[in-house]
């Protein structure tokens, strides 16, 4: 149960936005020489990326590889790790799979596997490209990236396959990353994913790294601090971290503003700063009331600079905030591995632009060292001739016409494009699931899928427990439903009904039609069969009286639910989705009815 300690310091709270990656080589002869190997790679990636992340602001942390070598690992050998965290910046996620995609295309023998706190995000990038037998429940082990292309591991269908793909666990556990390696660097399978899956992630990795630098953004801000002003300046990481601090801020921390004593309030300073588009976002649209302590030095609200102003209260609060919350969090190592994956080192864990062995306070103590105010007009003048104006600000504004294009390009096809859907082919694969579909306490079984008790009797109990069945009275044995023979007499013509000879379930289902006929707003949500002949020997002069129509009623049923969904995932969509129809988008305006 969470303390009230991790409750204020938001460990129970915040989701830590992260990217864990490994790259793989094939081992050298002995753990030793492969490490050696590894070390000589790892600076010959770190060196060809460098231009890729030279003067990007990252929002948390940036590219950082460490050897991992444990006998208890899949796999054995030595490998190189790392995570990043990046926040709310969606544009750091993707540049740091960009750059694992261009290690996988200058090392040849290079294999990557990646994913983030929400799971495989390669798949969830490519969901609508997806081979149907993949899900989450079985993809680990099975995604990489190889040579500049996703690899999917495929799922073994003959048993030769099984013992092929799984050789060191003899067909009988599930795939082992050492074994997925094995295949790729041997192409013992076809394993490079659909061209559909291939265009989609192209899609999203067009354009890096020189679309990272659209990240960044220019502002004017005024400082209330000349030693905050130049911190900013000398090490730009900072802003980032202050406005993290800012923006997930708690009712201890808001405290460390109303005094203000690690950077109290002095001479304004007006400086166009580099901020990335994610902080600027959150710093703009946050309300928040200011302090008491800056009523006396902001401008009023009519004031040129009072944008600016209120930009720079904000940054400086979070600044505040960041050291106070800096000087009461748990010492965390400075390097994380995946054996201390957690939220609770994750949060706590200094940025990896820190300095090895230094928290974020002995880092902020060692900048401050070298400050003077001549240092700061330095800086302050480099900064002008840099920059000389801040950048617009239209990016933050969705035009209607993007927006539909966005809408369209993850929405259905238009009405003219979508195929017509069958009625009666639906109606039966509605009929044959309700007949030849199993259940379990996994769920639904469709036709045609393989079910986990293929190997039990056909009633699905094993002998040992028929042998248990033994034993139990009559009242403790299960209901037998034969679902087969009540489709056939809902079938069943009324002629047939009407016969002499009627089956006894056949005339408790006519006595139970009539009950029902009997109550009217019951009957009258049937839809009856149109143009049938009165059955001999009974009288059916009211229309309550009327066979109902089973087909018509499925089908109506079917297309309420799914209009119910009203776009979003529901019963009707997901059980038409598994028998591959596709339902047209409704384009009918208010309640009217189907």
């Amino acid at each position: 149960m969470a303390s009230l300690a991790d409750i204020f310091r938001r460990h129970t709270s915040d989701q830590i936005n992260y990217l864990q990656y490994a790259i793989y080589f094939p081992p050298q002869d002995s753990p030793g020489q492969t490490e050696r190997a590894l070390q000589q790679k790892r600076s010959a990636i770190l060196d060809a990326l460098r231009p890729w992340a030279t003067d990007h602001l990252w929002q948390k942390d940036d590219f950082q590889l460490t050897i991992v070598n444990s006998h208890q690992r899949d796999p054995a050998h030595p490998f190189l790790w790392g995570v990043a965290r990046f926040g709310d910046c969606l544009n750091d996620e993707w540049l740091l799979i960009a750059m694992l995609y261009r290690v996988t295309e200058l090392f040849n023998d290079a294999i990557v596997s990646l994913h983030d706190n929400d799971g495989e995000i390669l798949l969830i990038e490519a969901a609508d490209h997806l081979p149907p037998w993949l899900d989450p429940s079985n993809s680990d082990n099975r995604v990489y990236v190889y040579r500049g292309q996703l690899h999917i591991i495929p799922m073994p269908s003959t048993p030769a396959d099984l013992f092929a793909m799984q050789p060191s666990a003899h067909g009988k556990q599930p795939l082992r990353r050492a074994d997925a390696l094995d295949m790729l660097w041997h192409r013992r399978a076809s394993t490079v994913a659909s061209d559909d899956i291939q265009r989609a992630l192209a899609v999203r990795l067009d354009g890096f790294p020189d679309k990272a630098k659209l990240e960044r953004h220019h502002a004017w801000t005024v400082l209330f601090n000349s030693q905050a002003t130049y911190l900013f300046l000398s090490f730009p990481p900072l802003l980032c971290w202050a406005i993290d601090a800012f923006y997930l801020r708690d009712p201890v921390s808001l405290k460390a503003c109303g005094s203000m004593q690690r950077f109290p309030l002095d001479q304004p300073v007006t400086v166009l700063l580099p901020w990335t588009r994610t902080t600027f976002a959150q710093t703009v649209h946050q309300h928040f009331f200011p302090p008491p302590v800056f009523d006396k030095v902001l401008p009023r609200r009519h004031s040129p600079t009072y944008d600016s102003a209120q930009l720079g209260m904000k940054l400086l609060c979070g600044l505040e905030m960041l050291l106070f919350n800096a000087s009461r969090a748990t010492p965390a190592p400075s390097k994380t591995t995946s054996d201390q994956l957690d939220d609770t080192v994750l949060l706590d864990r200094p940025p990896t632009t820190i300095p090895d062995g230094l928290t974020i306070l002995q880092w902020v103590d060692r900048l401050l060292e070298d400050y003077t105010p001549a240092k700061l007009n330095q800086l302050l003048n480099r900064q002008t001739q840099s920059v000389e104006h801040e950048d617009d600000t239209a990016w933050m504004d969705m035009v209607p016409d993007e927006l539909e294009a966005i809408l369209a390009q993850h929405g259905s096809k238009p009405a003219d494009e979508q195929m017509p859907v069958d009625l009666n082919d639906m109606m039966s694969k509605f009929e044959h699931f309700l007949v030849h579909s199993q259940s379990d306490v996994d769920g639904v079984t469709l036709p045609g899928q393989q079910s986990d008790d293929d190997e039990q009797g056909s009633d699905g109990l094993a002998s040992d427990d028929m042998d248990d069945m033994d034993d139990m009275d009559d009242s403790d044995l299960p209901v037998s439903f034969n679902v087969h023979k009540f489709m056939e007499l809902l079938n069943l013509d009324q002629d047939h009904l009407a016969g002499d000879d009627i089956d006894p379930m056949a005339q408790l289902m006519e006595q139970m039609d009539q009950e029902m006929a009997t109550h009217e707003k019951l009957a009258a949500s049937f839809e009856r069969q149109q143009g049938l002949e009165e059955t001999a020997g009974k009288e059916r002069e009211e229309d309550e009286t009327t066979p109902v129509d089973i087909q018509l009623n499925l089908v109506k049923n079917v297309l309420e639910s799914f209009k119910g969904q009203q776009g979003l995932p529901g019963p009707a969509g997901n059980l038409l989705r598994q028998f591959n129809i596709a339902l047209p988008r409704d384009e009918s305006q208010g309640d009217e009815p189907i």
